[in-house]
């Protein structure tokens, strides 16, 4: 079978879209049943690269900021050319979007929906990219053959609101890395010593600075503590700058002054695996999430999370997490302070997270993304 994969996603910084295509790619790429192209950019190779090709991407950086400022239209031009000419050599039997939005194709299209955030929350997107997304979404779950989610509550919501038939919908529950494991202070002892941090002596917060992931209130949450919790356990704040994160940023910097907030910005993938596996807690207060990455590798290291009660979140999480409602920075406070004090529920949570995040798996994902891709050949 020729796929023809847009790996786009894998060449900025890797958030979870990008996090999910690099894993796909890389079972595609294994499979002895699929020969698979990925288009980066505006080029094309056979091999899974963790990087741009040298060139591969020149116009990434222009066509971004175009984006920002409403130019999603020359970007989605460029791409649909270089897929159109590559099909005309390759003849590929079907093409894959990872990214939600999929480019015209002649022939079976599947596609990835994350989530429906821009209709759900339009507010906490860019307007430039709720409205490319209205303009182009729709007319591509129209046209595809098979559409895959990353959890159940995503395909239903999808269903409801477009009345697509339901056989064309399926659930490919994405997973943690298998690098995010439990591990003792000596494993992550040489990435916490370059941030000044203890192994199970620090909260964690993972996600980009943006209205939808609600870091403010697990800053205000955190406030809320007694002087000495916060100063035993300090908030540490991993991921990028997103959009419209300036309010956000200024909150932030008030309470690093006194040392009791860090914000690390976005890390490499291994550094990312210690910081969550020598975590006392997770914080994940999100608004909205199509899955939530970020607990379920937190469960998968046995770290407990305090997390929103919202969306997909309680699939994911299970029993495995202390819920809270995400405007509510008092209980997020006091589920925080009750896995501080509380040794035994602490170790409770721990144990039904790693035994949790053991029924998720990408070898699983990729298994039934391949069969979709049979399903909608036929």
């Amino acid at each position: 079978m020729k796929v023809a994969f847009n790996a786009t996603a894998m060449l900025p910084s890797l958030t979870g879209i990008g996090r999910y295509a690099r894993e796909i790619a890389h079972g595609l790429h294994t499979s002895a049943d699929i020969d698979a192209e990925f288009m980066y950019g505006l080029r094309w190779s056979r091999a899974v690269r963790s990087a741009a090709m040298p060139g591969a991407n020149a116009l990434f950086p222009i066509l971004r900021d175009k984006l920002r400022a409403g130019g999603y239209a020359p970007r989605r031009w460029a791409q649909t050319l270089s897929l159109a000419s590559r099909d005309l050599s390759e003849r590929f039997d079907l093409y894959h979007e990872p990214a939600v939005v999929a480019l015209p194709f002649r022939g079976p299209t599947v596609i990835t929906v994350h989530d429906l955030s821009w209709i759900r929350y339009p507010e906490t997107q860019p307007q430039a990219r709720v409205r490319a997304l209205n303009r182009y979404f729709e007319q591509g779950i129209r046209r595809a053959s098979m559409v895959l989610t990353p959890s159940e509550f995503v395909r239903k919501d999808i269903i409801g609101t477009f009345a697509l038939d339901p056989a064309k919908v399926r659930t490919t529950h994405l997973a943690a890395d298998t690098a995010f494991s439990p591990l003792h202070n000596q494993q992550t002892a040489p990435t916490l010593n370059r941030f000044g941090l203890q192994h199970g002596q620090y909260i964690i917060a993972v996600g980009t600075l943006e209205p939808r992931k609600n870091l403010s209130a697990a800053l205000d949450a955190f406030a809320q503590l007694p002087p000495s919790d916060r100063a035993k356990f300090p908030l540490v704040l991993v991921g990028m700058a997103g959009w419209n994160s300036s309010v956000l940023q200024k909150k932030i910097d008030a309470l690093v002054v006194d040392g009791q907030v860090r914000q690390l910005g976005y890390l490499p993938h291994a550094d990312l695996v210690a910081l969550t596996a020598g975590a006392h807690l997770m914080l994940f207060p999100s608004l909205y999430e199509g899955f939530g990455l970020p607990p379920l590798e937190a469960m998968a290291c046995g770290v407990p999370s305090v997390v929103a009660h919202v969306a997909s979140l309680p699939e994911v999480v299970g029993d495995a997490g202390l819920w809270v409602e995400p405007d509510d920075s008092t209980a997020i406070a006091q589920s925080i302070l009750r896995i501080i004090h509380d040794p035994l529920k602490r170790a409770e949570l721990s144990e039904l997270g790693i035994r949790r995040a053991k029924l998720f798996s990408w070898k699983k994902c990729v298994a039934q993304t391949i069969d979709a891709y049979r399903v909608a050949l036929t």
